[in-house]
């Protein structure tokens, strides 16, 4: 879908943003974030309106600064290239070729904790790279500060699809056989255990279950996903 196009329609002609306010929605969106060419249509500049856009829809903070740390990555890259940093100006092309770059991107090269390992970025890491940068630019449109997505004419590539693996029954048997529910804590680590491979919950859902999400009248939890999906 075109974001620009549908952008415009919710506008009436005598209301649509013109270019006197949508370089004042730059400067609101940008807040002193420039850069050091002053430029307020620079990469990294309009990074913390949509950041503020995000908040306010109740966007998890995690994925937020994610989002801002791949729309910097790339900034990083155009500067590396000698490429153009205005939103303006970048295209199908310039993204391209960063994703391609992605491709050579030797693992957890820019964690501060994990050292480098051997091989290079996976299909399931440049996947959320390139949709972290693509929710960006169609802020962008939304917000009229450019007028094409250039990520209309781009194919992200897919994530890598591999199969979970499961436990055995003889594993199974093994992990609860060292679980004595005579006891409370093994009661609590025998209960974890059946609700998660029950339900197929995610650890971190489990762990921040509360008595508040739980009916045990009814038999039923209350979980928040990612993204706060209940």
């Amino acid at each position: 879908d075109d974001d620009c196009m549908k952008a415009a329609k919710r506008h009436h002609p005598a209301t649509r943003v013109n270019s006197r306010d949508r370089e004042l929605t730059v400067a609101a969106t940008g807040r002193h974030n420039a850069g050091a060419s002053g430029n307020p249509y620079s990469l990294s500049a309009p990074t913390q309106g949509h950041s503020m856009t995000m908040k306010a829809e109740g966007i998890t903070g995690k994925y937020i600064r994610a989002v801002t740390d791949n729309v910097l990555r790339l900034q990083r890259f155009l500067e590396s290239e000698g490429h153009d940093t205005d939103v303006r100006n970048i295209g199908p092309t310039q993204i391209r070729e960063y994703l391609a770059h992605l491709t050579e991107v030797p693992r957890y090269e820019d964690h501060n904790l994990v050292k480098h390992r051997e091989g290079t970025l996976s299909r399931t890491t440049i996947n959320n790279y390139a949709r972290g940068i693509s929710s960006f630019w169609s802020w962008l449109c939304r917000e009229e500060i450019i007028k094409e997505n250039p990520f209309r004419r781009i194919r992200i590539p897919r994530p890598d699809t591999k199969a979970v693996e499961v436990f055995s029954e003889d594993q199974l048997r093994r992990l609860f056989g060292v679980i004595d529910p005579g006891t409370t804590i093994g009661a609590r680590d025998r209960a974890i255990l059946t609700l998660m491979l029950d339900t197929g919950i995610r650890d971190a859902e489990c762990r921040n279950l509360t008595l508040e999400n739980t009916n045990l009248d009814q038999m039923t939890i209350r979980i928040f996903g990612k993204g706060r999906i209940e």
